[in-house]
């Protein structure tokens, strides 16, 4: 089994009247499975999302790394039988979260605004047990 860590380091100067400086790790430890993909989108709503990670193929708690890898392209990240984006990625930005397979909750993704035929580039991994 593998141990998988995210480190985030925040810092900043001038934000305050005290310069920023904190790093948060998270030690994900038991991953049996996991690792780094790079796929494009091309469905550009909802209710044509491509899946990402479907529930049952996964148990427990997984943690989810999404950047979106595009120049333009904006991401759409959609947890769950809803319409509503959980969360939007915008070119370079990116995301670590938690997500509970066993909820019942798939993830979808689509691209906000059709770029071009050629999609959106999602950088992705699923790490779990």
């Amino acid at each position: 089994m593998a141990t998988v860590t995210a480190t985030i380091t925040l810092t900043a100067t001038n934000l305050t009247t005290d310069s920023l400086s904190t790093t948060v790790l998270n030690t994900v430890t038991g991953v049996k499975t996991g690792g780094i993909h790079i796929k494009r989108f091309i469905e550009t709503t909802a209710g044509d999302a491509q899946e990402l990670a479907e529930e049952d193929s996964w148990a427990g708690t997984c943690y989810v790394y999404l950047r979106n890898a595009d120049a333009t392209g904006i991401i759409s990240v959609l947890i769950g039988s809803t319409s509503t984006a959980y969360m939007i990625l915008a070119p370079g930005e990116w995301a670590w979260f938690p997500w509970r397979a066993d909820d019942g909750d798939d993830i979808d993704i689509f691209q906000n605004i059709a770029e071009d035929d050629s999609g959106t580039l999602l950088e992705y991994g699923l790490f779990g047990a």
